[in-house]
């Protein structure tokens, strides 16, 4: 059997007896009409099951209704957990959530902020970790609507939302402190990074606080990334 043809806009407009720019202004929301005007209108898209074509309505918005979230791996718990999030606030808001796997890669993230350009995306969510040789922080201002969570790009003129990096680098190592350990190492990020160094800075507050001092040999500094982290287990196990 022949699937029906679905209503379009047109049919809308014969049923309730208006122009097809009034239907489209009306549910555009851009057009203000008497209320029995309305009720025709609503009637006709009820009756004769008229779905919008959601593209060719936005694209008649001018915006997409799409936010962006740029991550480095969201294999990671970490981002995986801010994607659910973050797709959930989007979600309330009528917004749908595309993710960026960036892999940490400088290109890729200036990929992915072009379709702010190219209006595929009317903003994003950006969490890099790693040093900006300068051209990130160019993308980003050229564009709008980019705000950046849990890392810095120094000279971004863009709205940021961190965490607290020194209360938590703090909280750890009072907590080791309390528990009466003294040989304690610090694993950060690239030193470069603003997280790297506040962390940094609030563990060697802790120990000045406690009247001990940083071993260097106790610190190491590598990528966001599982591979360093094993450097550091196994820098650490060579120790005497």
């Amino acid at each position: 059997m022949k699937k029906p043809a679905a209503s379009t806009i047109r049919n809308v407009a014969h049923a309730a007896g208006v122009s097809v720019t009034t239907v489209s202004r009306h549910l555009n929301g851009r057009i203000k009409l008497p209320a029995e005007t309305s009720e025709r209108i609503r009637a006709a898209v009820a009756k004769l099951e008229y779905r919008p074509n959601a593209i060719a309505r936005r694209l008649s918005k001018g915006r997409s209704e799409t936010i962006g979230l740029i991550v480095s791996d969201i294999s990671y718990p970490f981002f995986a957990a801010i994607a659910s999030s973050a797709e959930e606030e989007a979600s309330r808001l009528g917004y749908s959530l595309v993710m960026f796997n960036s892999r940490n890669i400088a290109a890729k993230e200036l990929a992915f902020l072009s379709r702010i350009d190219d209006a595929q995306v009317d903003g994003i969510l950006l969490m890099t970790n790693h040093p900006d040789d300068g051209a990130l922080v160019e993308k980003i201002n050229a564009c709008s609507n980019v705000v950046l969570v849990d890392e810095d790009v120094p000279g971004a003129v863009a709205p940021r939302l961190f965490a607290d990096n020194r209360l938590g680098a703090q909280l750890a190592t009072d907590h080791l402190l309390a528990h009466g350990h003294e040989a304690i190492a610090f694993v950060g990020g690239p030193p470069a990074l603003l997280s790297s160094r506040e962390r940094f800075g609030a563990f060697k507050d802790s120990l000045k606080n406690s009247g001990l001092r940083v071993n260097p040999d106790h610190v190491f500094f590598g990528d966001y990334d599982e591979q360093s982290g094993l450097r550091a287990i196994l820098q650490f196990a060579a120790l005497d």
